[in-house]
């Protein structure tokens, strides 16, 4: 894999971690807490996404 292709990969995880999360306190602030509880399970998915491509990357 190529260095543009991971930074892009990078940077996409990181994108939706913060959207999902983002997200997920409007939710909050509405009352949906099932709802920002499912946006904050997202968002770490995308977190673990970004961190693992991040570690290979530094290897």
């Amino acid at each position: 894999m190529d260095m543009e292709t991971t930074c892009f990969q990078l940077i996409t995880a990181a994108g939706s971690a913060k959207s999902d999360y983002l997200e997920a306190i409007n939710t909050a602030k509405e009352g949906d807490f099932d709802g920002a509880q499912k946006l904050i399970d997202s968002g770490d998915a995308s977190y673990r996404e970004g961190h693992t491509v991040h570690s290979k990357l530094v290897q």
